[in-house]
Formats: structure tokens, C-alpha cells, sequence
């Protein structure tokens, strides 16, 4: 009998069985709703119709979601009609166990206090944001008689002004770099200013005047002061004209060397113009655009663009899984809510979408902040051409994302076929780094179907009282300290060396009574040149593979992760050992 035959005769049948099983999955699943909609009719019998915060409980006390309403009674009731939800909050409502309200004022101060509660309990089905970083800002102190110029990250203190967000840790360091040319602020701590005999480097290599010796006066030093606050705020027109008119005046007096350094200040403020500047922004000058993008009735992405005085200072994307566009308003709401908890409004949000009580939103950031800021979704004009363009970038970034985890699907799947491995969902990468033995240290880089889990990447830090070159000894300390650990062990670990590390991490794991991975180590060939590889296995094969090899050249990538991740954290240890005192110590 042929395989058609077999197929036609089988498929109605195959077809029965599958419809059958869907279907009583699909009424065991509307049951237990049913079960628990029970739960949510009792309480809101006695729930009071006032606004409010609302908590769901699952198993074991575990709080599932928190929300806000004007009408607690309105909002629980409105869970019992299942046709209007999205899959996620059906999901939500199949685990309930108990629910829990407090009373508020107004809806205003509902928002808030659900705001501070997800922050404190991060439930499982409320929009929560996996950077929790605030962004770098520089920072003008003017809290002291000799104002200072530094790059700042953390909670606002009175006194001081703050110009930002930057997205970019590289870019601040330019900007501030670049200010520090062209003014001459100081960027050392008080303690330092106060204890300084001589001029340090920065006031040899021209970026600081030296006020801690008196090589500038207070008057000259705080107009200095007065030009920076200009500059950051937008007026750099007027400035440049100001060191134009110096240049020409020392020029004039034959003052040749105040010439040059005016020339100087005015080229590194032309360079800063021309890195930030944002073209045909009007007056646009204190905004952030906030725009999502929705595919195939998914909600995936949002990208925050931030415009200050008329400049570009970047943007932040945040990627969403699982989030309905059914619930599209309650995500941004809880989206904006959250990021703007840990960041500074600006005076105008744009958004490309209309999301309802925006006006909620304003009054909670006038209570966190005393300042207005307003929520608009512009329909024409620069506003409009400014938010198409963020729409164009995110999308961008959306199909590069997307193809890059397309990619490392297949790469997976290849992985996985190659080794004959029953499951594989989870890699781990490990690489050691020292200095002739000095500041020794590993590292743990996670993968994933999507891409690379940068959550769960760890170091490790040998502490030892005398140098270690010993790579073995180094492995077998971080493999038997992450043996130890709470997190579960994954499919397949890569060990960056040849067979006497890929041996030492064998016997480290199974001395550790864990689940033991398919291990492998990925060692250079004989010229230690890319591309020249050798895989050895757990199983004692030796694997030779082509160049242009798929499978080598994502292996490559993973253990070329893992190098960066060790020697930034290599390089931070060896920072800090410069700096220690060896007397103390």
C-alpha cells in the first residue's frame, strides 16, 4: 500500500481525534472559568462602587495582577463577560484565587499607588520593564562656590541642573568631554578641589582652568559657569557669536595664544552641534516621542526618542511579548507610568497613538515632579513628520530583530540535529581572563531561541592570595560555584579551551550531582586563526569543520560573546585594582 493511501485512508480519522481533543481542552478551559468567575461575582457583590487599586491573587498568596479604577465595582464586573478579554487576561482569570482592594481619594491617586505597587510586587500580568536603569544625565552642581561639570546617574538632588536623558553611555562621555574643551569646568569631587596644591593633568591637557589653585578667578569661572547652562539649554547661536568676538579681540591684542584656544572652544562647539543637532524641529526643543507598534494583532514594541534643546539625545526601544492589542491603552498607560517613575518628563510627550485618561497621567507626573507635562497625538505639521520618523525607525529595528531571531532559531535547530540532543533550549558559554595571573576571573554568557538572555549572564571572581594562570583551577571554581547555584542547568554548555578544559568541566559538573548538559569545548587550531577551530566533544570525538560551515561560523559568535563579556569585566577589575590602597589592603 502506498504512503497516499495510507494518508487518505487515516486523515478523516486523524482529523476526529485532533477536533476531539481540542474540544474538550477548549470546555475544560471554560469550566474552570466558569469556577472562577465564582470568586470574582461574590466579591463584587460586596465590592463598593469608589475608586480604587484592585489586586489579584493566585497559588500561594502570589499576587497575579494590579490595577487601578474609578469604579472598583464597574471594573471587576466588566471581567465576567469572556468575550471581550484578550488570551493573556483569560489566562489571568483561570488562576484567580482571592481579590483585594484599597480605597482611594480619586483615580488620580489610584494611578499612583498602583504605580508604587508593581514596583514593589512585580505581578506576573502587569507591562514591566526589564531595564530598570535610570539614564545618564550631565550634571551642573551648583551647590558649591566653584560649580562643577560631571556625567551623573541617579536620584535628583536640589541644586543642581540636569541635562538629558542620554541613551548612550559612549555618547555622554563624548558630550561631557567635548564641554569640558570648550568651557573648562571642573569634573573632581569637592573633596578633591579642596585638597589640590597643584593643577592635575586635566588642567595640562586644556580641560579644566585650575580655579582649585587660582589660575582662574571666581568671576571668569562662574561666566563660565553662566556660558554652559546656555549651551545646554539651546542658546549655543548666541554663544558662538560670544567666542567669535573674543577671538577677534585677542586676536587684535596680539593675544595670539587666547586667540587659539577661543579658535579651539568654537570648533569643539561645532562638533558637538553637528553630533546632536536634529534638523527642522522649529520649536521643538524639550520633547520625548513615545510610538508602538502593533503586527499581525500583536503588540510588540515601543520606542522612546528624546529631543532637548532642539538636539537628538537618543533612543531606547523596549520589546513586548505576549501583550494583546485588545489591551493596548492599559499597556501604555502602565508602560508610561512606569518609565517616567524612574525618568523626568519632559514639558511635551508625542505619541503616535490616542490612549484614553491621558489627563490621569498628567496629574500624576504633576504630583511626582511640580510641572506640567502634556500628552499629545499630533495629526499634521513637524509633530506628525517627527513621529512618522520614529515609526520608521521602529520598524526597522522591529525587522532586524525579528530576522535575528530567526536566525538563532535555526542555528538551534542545527545545533540540535547535529548532536542529536532530545531538547535544546538554553546554551551557556563560559571564558576565563587574567593578567599574568592577576584580577582572575570567568564569565557565563546564556543563549536562548531569541537571542542572547543578558539577564542571566554572571561573573565570577577568583579569589585567591596569590596569582592564578591556571585555567583549569579557574574553571573548575566558576563550574562548581554555578553548579551550586538556583538556576536550572541548561541544555548545552561551551567551554572556551581545548580537551583539558572540556575534561575539568566534565568532572566538575558530575562531581556536583546536577543534571549533567552535552558539553563541548571550542578550541583555536594550530595558528590560532578564525576559522580554524577544533569542537571537541563529551563523547571524545574530535570535529573538524569548514569555514563557511553555518553551524561553526554561530558557534564562533557565541564564544566571541563570551570573550567581550570577559574582557569588559576583566578590564573593570583591573580599573579598580589601579586604584587600591595597597598599605590597607
Amino acid at each position: 500500500m502506498s504512503l497516499y493511501s495510507i494518508y487518505t485512508q487515516s486523515y478523516p480519522q486523524f482529523l476526529w481525534i485532533t477536533l476531539s481533543h481540542f474540544l474538550f481542552i477548549k470546555v475544560y478551559h471554560i469550566k474552570m472559568l466558569e469556577i472562577k468567575l465564582k470568586i470574582l461575582k461574590n466579591f463584587t457583590n460586596t465590592c463598593p462602587k469608589l475608586s480604587g487599586v484592585y489586586k489579584i491573587f493566585g497559588k500561594n498568596s502570589k499576587i497575579l495582577y494590579i490595577g487601578k479604577a474609578k469604579n472598583l465595582n464597574a471594573r471587576l464586573k466588566s471581567y465576567q463577560n469572556l468575550s471581550g478579554h484578550s488570551s493573556r487576561t483569560l489566562s489571568m482569570l483561570s488562576q484567580i484565587k482571592k481579590i483585594d482592594i484599597i480605597i482611594t481619594k480619586d483615580e488620580a491617586e489610584a494611578l499612583l499607588l498602583k504605580s508604587n505597587l508593581i514596583k514593589q510586587h512585580k505581578p506576573k500580568y502587569n507591562i514591566l520593564l526589564k531595564d530598570n536603569k535610570t539614564f545618564p544625565y550631565i550634571c551642573l552642581d551648583e551647590t558649591s562656590e566653584v560649580p562643577r561639570l560631571f556625567k551623573y546617574r541617579g536620584k535628583k538632588l536640589k541644586g543642581r541642573l540636569y541635562y538629558g536623558p542620554f541613551t548612550s553611555v559612549k555618547k555622554i562621555d563624548e558630550a561631557v568631554s567635548a564641554i569640558q574643551k570648550i568651557f573648562l569646568l571642573r569634573s573632581c569631587s569637592d573633596t578633591n578641589f579642596k585638597s589640590r596644591t597643584r593643577p592635575c593633568v586635566l588642567y595640562q591637557i586644556k580641560r579644566c582652568s585650575g580655579p582649585c589653585v587660582g589660575k582662574t578667578n571666581n568671576t571668569e569661572y562662574k561666566n563660565l559657569a553662566l556660558q554652559v547652562k546656555d549651551f545646554l539649554s539651546g542658546k549655543s547661536k548666541s554663544l558662538h557669536k560670544k567666542l567669535s568676538l573674543q577671538m577677534r579681540t585677542a586676536s587684535d591684542d596680539m593675544d595670539y595664544e587666547k586667540a587659539a584656544l577661543c579658535r579651539d572652544r568654537i570648533k569643539a562647539l561645532a562638533f558637538v552641534q553637528s553630533q546632536n543637532q536634529f534638523t527642522n524641529l522649529d520649536k521643538l526643543s524639550n520633547v520625548d516621542v513615545v510610538c508602538s507598534i502593533a503586527n499581525q494583532g500583536v503588540f510588540k514594541a515601543i520606542k522612546v526618542f528624546f529631543i532637548r534643546s532642539g538636539c537628538n539625545f537618543g533612543s531606547k526601544i523596549y520589546f513586548l511579548q505576549n501583550v494583546d492589542t485588545k489591551d493596548i491603552d492599559e499597556t501604555l498607560m502602565s508602560f508610561l507610568q512606569e518609565f517616567y517613575q524612574r525618568n523626568t518628563p519632559p514639558i511635551e510627550i508625542l505619541m503616535n497613538r490616542n490612549i484614553s485618561k491621558t489627563f490621569l497621567l498628567e496629574q500624576l507626573f504633576l504630583k511626582l515632579y511640580d510641572r506640567k507635562t502634556k500628552i499629545s497625538c499630533p495629526v499634521r505639521g513637524k509633530r506628525m513628520d517627527l513621529i512618522k520618523f520614529v515609526e520608521k525607525n521602529l520598524e526597522n529595528n522591529l525587522k532586524s530583530k525579528t530576522a535575528f531571531q530567526i536566525k538563532h532559531a535555526i542555528c538551534f535547530d542545527l545545533l540540535k540535529k547535529y548532536f542529536k540532543l532530545p531538547k535544546l533550549d538554553q546554551i551557556e558559554v563560559y571564558d576565563n581572563s587574567h593578567t599574568s595571573g592577576f584580577e582572575a576571573g570567568g564569565v557565563m554568557i546564556v543563549c536562548g531561541k531569541n537571542g542572547f538572555i543578558k539577564s542571566d549572564y554572571r561573573k565570577y571572581s577568583i579569589k585567591t592570595t596569590r596569582p592564578i594562570q591556571d585555567d583549569y583551577f579557574i574553571f573548575k571554581e566558576i563550574l562548581s560555584r554555578r553548579c551550586k547555584s538556583k538556576m536550572n542547568m541548561p541544555d548545552m554548555i561551551i567551554i572556551d579551551g581545548g580537551k583539558g578544559q572540556l575534561s575539568v568541566a566534565v568532572k566538575t559538573i558530575v562531581k556536583s550531582k546536577v543534571r549533567v548538559p552535552f558539553i563541548i569545548s571550542l578550541a583555536k587550531g594550530q595558528k590560532r586563526n578564525s576559522g580554524e577551530e577544533i569542537i571537541y566533544t563529551s563523547k571524545n570525538k574530535d570535529i573538524y569543520l569548514s569555514k563557511s560551515d553555518v553551524m561553526k561560523q554561530y558557534l564562533q559568535v557565541l564564544r566571541d560573546e563570551a570573550h567581550r563579556f570577559s574582557i569588559v569585566s576583566h578590564k573593570s577589575k583591573r580599573e579598580k585594582a589601579m586604584f587600591k590602597n595597597i598599605v590597607k589592603d
